[in-house]
């Protein structure tokens, strides 16, 4: 019984990705609103999937055209140093083309890792006056605003 109740509290402390964003907003405002202290919060809308980096997405080719195809000919003790040598160079083709096909598919990875929220909230501006204000945010894969 004690494990279910450690257990669920456990779980119940892990922050979903939303309130994560949240969050990653809310430690933004703090640094960045001229008073702090008069931020109320209205809304959040949820959070998106984005991809911050469009343009270099777009020359990155949807498709690639890199076959390998394994050579599965036996070598044996008649196999020509030539041959060998041959063989060895295809393999190393072969190889190079998957380590770039890899290091593609990494820096898509890399650039479809961020978010955006829109949050609307009131706070103080510099003049003193409360004021509501809607913002769209950009978030990397940390939850942290980037934009």
């Amino acid at each position: 019984m004690l494990f279910i109740v450690i257990a669920s509290f456990c779980f119940s402390c892990a922050q979903n990705p939303q309130k994560k964003a949240e969050e990653g907003v809310k430690n933004y405002l703090k640094e960045n609103l001229n008073d702090w202290d008069s931020y109320e919060n209205v809304s959040f809308s949820n959070f998106v999937v984005i991809n911050p980096n469009a343009e270099v997405k777009d020359s990155i080719p949807d498709s690639l055209n890199i076959e390998v195809e394994i050579d599965t000919t036996s070598i044996s003790l008649e196999t020509t140093d030539e041959e060998l040598d041959r063989k060895s160079k295809e393999l190393d083709d072969k190889l190079n083309k998957l380590l770039e096909l890899n290091k593609i598919i990494a820096k898509r990875t890399e650039q479809q890792t961020a978010y955006s929220i829109t949050h609307k909230y009131r706070a103080k501006n510099k003049l003193g006056a409360i004021i509501l204000d809607e913002q769209k945010y950009i978030l990397d894969k940390n939850f942290k605003v980037i934009k």
